[in-house]
Formats: C-alpha cells, sequence, structure tokens
C-alpha cells in the first residue's frame, strides 16, 4: 500500500513496482517537461501571422467590426 504527500508518493514496506521511480518523479518531470515544450510550440504556431488565431482574429474583424462600414 502507498500514500502521497503533496507531490510525493511513498511505497510501504514489501509493496512491488518502482517505489525509486514514484519518490523522485524523473519520468514525471519528463513527461511535463515534454508537454511543456509541445504546447509553447503550439502556441508560437497560433500566434504567427498566418496561424490560427490571427486568422480568427481577422474574421472577427471582418464579420463584427467592418460589417456595419460596408
Amino acid at each position: 500500500m502507498g500514500y502521497r504527500y503533496g507531490n510525493r508518493q511513498r511505497c510501504e514496506e514489501g509493496e512491488s513496482g518502482e517505489a525509486g521511480e514514484g519518490v523522485d518523479g524523473r519520468k514525471e518531470r519528463e513527461k511535463m517537461r515534454e508537454n511543456v515544450i509541445k504546447w509553447k510550440r503550439k502556441a508560437e504556431r497560433a500566434a504567427c501571422l498566418d496561424g490560427p488565431s490571427m486568422l480568427n482574429l481577422d474574421r472577427l474583424i471582418n464579420e463584427v467590426l467592418l460589417k456595419g462600414h460596408e
């Protein structure tokens, strides 16, 4: 049986499994780092001049703000 305290996970004596991995969380940190890099790249692409964020902003301006000025 194991328990968690904050970010740390402890295993009771006699429990099978990878106790060391839960204690220091190397794999969890690496997975988090990979996710951060992935989301950073997605955000950078979205913010480009031809990215979806800019296209949505252009569409908003054209359909809503400039609609009455035609």
